[in-house]
């Protein structure tokens, strides 16, 4: 009968965890037959919407315009007749450089659920190079910073789930280029672009 009765107790404590305490309703039937509606309610808390973690999307696009091309020092040599050979020329046509219209377009699109800043540093020369000049914009500037809000709506609800891409561009204005390099299509600059939270 003991563990029994300890069973029933156990039981009804389990069963009193989960219930919500109400407090005790009453009214009086005087006449019979008569009824009474007893009505059950319930709690409610209102739905929230939120964005479950930030993800992250960048895309870093970029085309080079315009020309830049290195012609090599050029060397005649003059046949010799009467020794059958060609003649070392004394003289070479200096190399040189060519640099048309040159620039580097950057655009940074931001498909994130938060804001974002790129930058754009300035070229850091490749072997061989030894200058290697230009600038952000219409001045002098060495690094461009591109500021891009959030892709994602600012809130959220069922009717308000899509947002919109958020792209900026830098170009970077390619004004001189000196070295030397042995082949073609060479890497003669790098352009980093960092991305971070912003």
């Amino acid at each position: 009968m003991k563990k029994i009765m300890s069973l029933v107790l156990a039981l009804a404590l389990v069963l009193s965890m989960g219930v919500t305490v109400f407090a005790a309703e009453s009214e009086t039937v005087e006449t019979v037959p008569d009824s009474k509606d007893i009505n059950v309610t319930a709690g409610y808390t209102a739905p929230t919407y939120s964005a479950a973690a930030t993800v992250y999307h960048v895309v870093i696009g970029w085309q080079q315009t315009g020309t830049i091309t290195y012609k090599d020092a050029s060397y005649t040599y003059t046949w010799n007749a009467e020794q059958t050979k060609y003649e070392t020329p004394k003289e070479a046509k200096t190399a040189a450089w060519t640099v048309s219209g040159a620039a580097v377009e950057i655009t940074v699109t931001n498909k994130s659920n938060a804001a974002i800043t790129a930058t754009c540093a300035a070229p850091a020369p490749g072997a061989g190079i030894t200058t290697f000049t230009g600038h952000y914009g219409d001045g002098t500037d060495q690094e461009a910073v591109l500021e891009c809000g959030s892709a994602a709506p600012a809130t959220i609800t069922p009717n308000n789930l899509e947002g919109k891409e958020v792209s900026k561009t830098a170009t970077y204005t390619i004004t001189n280029v000196d070295g030397k390099i042995g082949s073609d299509n060479v890497v003669i600059a790098t352009i980093k672009v960092s991305i971070s939270a912003s």
